[in-house]
C-alpha cells in the first residue's frame, strides 16, 4: 500500500458532532507527495460510519466507526476501461463502493463514499464555497456552530439568500491514476456559491449588481466586461504591473472608485485575480461586496471580499478564499 497513488478530496462540509473538544474542522485533499500521504482514511459520516461484515447494505454491522476516526484503506474500487468507477447507489442515493478496511483489530467493509483523507480545524469567521465549479481537489468544511447559506438567482434578476443544509457525494475515478473527488450539492435547486458564517445572516433578498466579467489590463483575456444593471456599482477593477526588486514583473487586481478617483490594491501577485464573479451586498452595510475570481492552469481560486471590518483608510478586506482545481 506504500506505494498507492491515491489522493481523496472533497468538496462538501458537514455539521460536525464530535466527542473531542474539537468541534470545527476543515477536510483538505493531501496529495501523493506529500511527507505524510498514506493509506489512512477518515471517517465523515455524520453520525459514524457501519462497518459490514461483507460488501452490501444487507451485510452484518460489525463495528460502528466514529465521525474523524482514522481508518486503513486495504483495497480500491473497481474501475471499467474509460476509468469510471464501478459502483452503486446506497439507499439515500449516495453513488459509491465498497472499500475493505482495518479499524482497531477488526477487518470488514466501509462505504466509499463516507471515507475522507485528512481533518484540520477550522477558524475564520466566513467561508466562502462553491456549489457549481468544484470537481476535485475542494476543501470540505465541517462545523456545528457555522450557518450555512446559500445565494441563489431569481428569474427576475434579483437574488436572494437562504439557509441551507449542504450534502455531499464523494466519486472514484481511475483517469488520472487513482483519485477520488467530491461535488457539494443543497437539497433541491443549487446556488451559485455558499457562505458559511460564525454568526447568524439574514435570509430574503439581497442587492446585486448582476455584472460579471474579465477586467482590463488582463493580458491573456480580452472578453469585454459584462454590462452594468441597477443597482449600479461605484467600483471599477483593473489589473496593473508594476516593478519591484531586480526589475521582477508583478501584478495586482486594483479597484477604484469611479466618484472620487480613490484606490485601493485588493490582490498582489503573480497571477491575481482577473475577473468578477459576482456583487451584491453581503454583510448588509450599504456598500457592494464582491467575489474576484482567477483560473490559473487546472486551478480556480475565488476571492470573497467584505465591506465590514475593512482596516482604517481601506473598503474591504479579504475574509474568505476558495481553490478548487482538476486532478493532475
Amino acid at each position: 500500500m506504500k506505494n498507492l497513488c491515491l489522493f481523496i478530496c472533497f468538496s462538501g462540509f458537514l455539521p460536525a458532532l464530535f466527542a473531542q473538544p474539537e468541534t470545527e474542522f476543515a477536510v483538505r485533499c493531501p496529495y501523493p507527495g506529500e511527507p505524510d500521504f498514506d493509506s489512512t482514511v477518515v471517517v465523515t459520516a455524520l453520525s459514524g460510519l457501519k462497518m459490514r461484515d461483507q460488501p452490501s447494505f444487507r451485510g452484518k454491522t460489525i463495528a460502528l466507526m466514529p465521525f474523524a476516526q482514522k481508518v486503513k484503506l486495504l483495497t480500491l474500487p473497481r474501475f471499467n476501461e474509460p476509468g469510471d468507477h464501478i459502483g452503486e447507489y446506497s439507499p439515500d442515493s449516495i453513488y459509491g463502493s465498497w472499500l475493505k478496511v482495518r479499524y482497531g483489530k477488526q477487518v470488514g467493509y466501509a462505504f466509499s463514499a463516507y471515507l475522507g483523507s485528512t481533518i484540520k480545524k477550522m477558524t475564520a469567521d466566513y467561508h466562502l464555497l462553491s456549489a457549481n465549479g468544484s470537481w476535485c481537489s475542494d476543501d470540505s468544511y465541517v462545523s456545528k456552530s457555522y450557518h450555512f447559506y446559500g445565494i441563489f438567482p431569481e428569474k427576475d434578476s434579483t437574488w436572494v439568500r437562504r439557509s441551507v443544509e449542504p450534502v455531499f457525494s464523494v466519486h472514484w475515478t481511475a483517469l488520472f491514476g487513482v483519485a477520488n473527488y467530491g461535488k457539494i450539492k443543497v437539497r433541491g435547486r443549487q446556488p451559485l456559491f455558499l457562505i458559511a458564517s460564525r454568526m447568524p445572516m439574514p435570509e430574503g433578498e439581497i442587492p446585486a449588481t448582476n455584472r460579471r466579467g474579465y477586467f482590463s489590463g488582463n493580458p491573456a483575456v480580452e472578453q469585454p466586461f459584462a454590462r452594468e444593471t441597477i443597482p449600479a456599482s461605484p467600483w471599477i477593477f483593473e489589473i496593473k504591473p508594476f516593478l519591484v526588486e531586480n526589475d521582477h514583473l508583478m501584478r495586482h487586481t486594483r479597484l477604484t472608485n469611479r466618484h472620487t478617483g480613490q484606490t485601493q490594491a485588493l490582490v498582489v501577485e503573480h497571477f491575481p485575480p482577473d475577473q468578477i464573479v459576482w456583487e451584491g451586498d453581503l454583510d448588509g452595510d450599504g456598500v457592494m461586496d464582491f467575489i474576484l475570481g482567477r483560473f490559473q492552469d487546472i486551478e480556480m481560486t475565488w476571492y470573497l471580499f467584505l465591506s465590514k471590518g475593512a482596516p482604517p483608510g481601506q473598503w474591504f478586506r479579504e475574509v474568505s478564499r476558495y481553490i478548487f482545481s482538476g486532478c493532475c
